[in-house]
Protein backbone atom coordinates (compact mmCIF):
# COMPACT_ATOMS: atom_id res chain seq x y z
CA UNK A 1 0.00 0.00 0.00
CA UNK A 2 3.07 2.46 0.51
CA UNK A 3 4.48 2.08 -2.96
CA UNK A 4 1.20 2.48 -4.30
CA UNK A 5 0.68 5.67 -2.39
CA UNK A 6 3.77 7.43 -2.57
CA UNK A 7 5.62 5.41 -4.99
CA UNK A 8 8.33 4.57 -2.67
CA UNK A 9 9.34 1.14 -1.73
CA UNK A 10 8.29 0.60 2.04
CA UNK A 11 10.93 0.63 4.15
CA UNK A 12 13.48 -1.79 4.82
CA UNK A 13 12.81 -4.93 6.83
CA UNK A 14 8.85 -4.03 6.47
CA UNK A 15 7.57 -7.21 3.93
CA UNK A 16 4.13 -6.64 1.78
CA UNK A 17 2.91 -9.35 4.21
CA UNK A 18 2.79 -7.18 7.64
CA UNK A 19 0.10 -6.77 9.67
CA UNK A 20 -1.25 -5.12 13.02
CA UNK A 21 -4.34 -6.22 15.58
CA UNK A 22 -5.12 -3.95 18.12
CA UNK A 23 -7.89 -5.08 20.67
CA UNK A 24 -8.44 -3.40 23.80
CA UNK A 25 -7.94 -3.63 27.12
CA UNK A 26 -8.19 -1.19 29.81
CA UNK A 27 -6.35 -3.11 32.29
CA UNK A 28 -3.14 -3.13 30.40
CA UNK A 29 -2.84 0.69 31.77
CA UNK A 30 -2.54 -0.16 35.15
CA UNK A 31 0.46 -2.76 34.64
CA UNK A 32 3.06 -0.26 33.29
CA UNK A 33 6.37 -0.73 35.49
CA UNK A 34 6.81 3.09 37.56
CA UNK A 35 10.15 3.33 35.34
CA UNK A 36 7.76 4.77 32.77
CA UNK A 37 6.46 7.16 34.92
CA UNK A 38 8.52 9.98 33.92
CA UNK A 39 8.25 9.56 30.44
CA UNK A 40 3.85 8.95 30.51
CA UNK A 41 3.74 11.80 33.36
CA UNK A 42 0.96 14.68 32.41
CA UNK A 43 -0.08 12.58 29.46
CA UNK A 44 -3.89 11.10 28.49
CA UNK A 45 -3.97 7.25 27.85
CA UNK A 46 -6.75 7.29 25.37
CA UNK A 47 -6.51 3.91 24.74
CA UNK A 48 -5.10 0.25 26.25
CA UNK A 49 -4.60 -3.27 25.21
CA UNK A 50 -2.72 -6.03 23.04
CA UNK A 51 -0.75 -5.06 19.56
CA UNK A 52 -0.69 -7.88 17.63
CA UNK A 53 2.23 -7.65 14.74
CA UNK A 54 2.93 -10.36 12.21
CA UNK A 55 5.73 -9.56 10.26
CA UNK A 56 5.24 -11.98 6.85
CA UNK A 57 2.47 -13.30 5.94
CA UNK A 58 1.51 -16.62 7.61
CA UNK A 59 3.95 -16.03 10.10
CA UNK A 60 3.60 -16.20 13.73
CA UNK A 61 1.66 -12.95 15.84
CA UNK A 62 3.36 -11.36 18.40
CA UNK A 63 1.46 -9.86 21.22
CA UNK A 64 3.01 -6.66 23.09
CA UNK A 65 0.49 -4.73 25.55
CA UNK A 66 0.61 -1.12 24.40
CA UNK A 67 -1.34 2.51 25.11
CA UNK A 68 -2.08 5.45 23.11
CA UNK A 69 -1.04 8.93 24.28
CA UNK A 70 -0.32 12.10 22.40
CA UNK A 71 3.75 12.83 22.60
CA UNK A 72 4.89 16.42 20.86
CA UNK A 73 1.41 16.78 19.72
CA UNK A 74 1.47 13.32 17.76
CA UNK A 75 -0.62 10.45 18.05
CA UNK A 76 1.74 8.05 19.43
CA UNK A 77 1.64 3.96 20.36
CA UNK A 78 3.60 3.23 23.09
CA UNK A 79 4.07 -0.35 22.91
CA UNK A 80 6.22 -3.29 25.49
CA UNK A 81 8.35 -6.04 25.03
CA UNK A 82 9.82 -8.18 27.58
CA UNK A 83 13.45 -7.86 28.60
CA UNK A 84 15.09 -9.09 31.84
CA UNK A 85 12.35 -11.40 32.47
CA UNK A 86 10.20 -8.55 32.92
CA UNK A 87 7.39 -8.88 30.53
CA UNK A 88 6.90 -4.94 30.05
CA UNK A 89 11.01 -4.52 30.85
CA UNK A 90 11.45 -2.66 27.73
CA UNK A 91 9.15 0.25 25.43
CA UNK A 92 9.36 1.09 21.70
CA UNK A 93 7.04 3.45 20.11
CA UNK A 94 5.80 5.26 17.08
CA UNK A 95 3.72 7.72 15.89
CA UNK A 96 0.08 6.89 14.45
CA UNK A 97 -2.71 8.32 12.23
CA UNK A 98 -5.52 7.00 11.28
CA UNK A 99 -7.31 8.36 7.89
CA UNK A 100 -11.08 7.29 7.74
CA UNK A 101 -12.74 6.68 4.48
CA UNK A 102 -16.58 7.02 3.87
CA UNK A 103 -16.09 3.52 3.43
CA UNK A 104 -14.29 2.05 6.82
CA UNK A 105 -13.02 -1.09 4.68
CA UNK A 106 -10.85 1.75 2.89
CA UNK A 107 -10.05 3.02 6.02
CA UNK A 108 -5.75 3.48 6.25
CA UNK A 109 -3.74 3.10 9.37
CA UNK A 110 -0.33 4.89 8.73
CA UNK A 111 2.59 4.30 10.98
CA UNK A 112 5.41 6.14 11.61
CA UNK A 113 9.07 6.16 13.29
CA UNK A 114 10.02 7.08 16.83
CA UNK A 115 10.28 10.62 15.53
CA UNK A 116 8.67 13.18 13.25
CA UNK A 117 11.30 13.54 10.82
CA UNK A 118 10.25 9.34 9.54
CA UNK A 119 8.14 8.94 7.31
CA UNK A 120 5.09 7.15 7.77
CA UNK A 121 3.93 3.87 5.61
CA UNK A 122 0.30 2.98 5.17
CA UNK A 123 -1.59 -0.25 5.98
CA UNK A 124 -5.18 -1.37 4.37
CA UNK A 125 -8.22 -2.36 7.22
CA UNK A 126 -8.03 -6.36 7.23
CA UNK A 127 -11.30 -7.61 5.82
CA UNK A 128 -13.56 -8.50 8.34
Amino acid sequence: MTQRLTGRKAPVGESAGRSFEFSIDADVAGKIPAKYDKFLKGKTIYLAGTMKVQRRRGGAAKGHPFVLITHKGNPHVVYFRPRGGDPMGDAESFNVALAVAKDKAKDLLLIGGDFNNQPFSAYERAAD
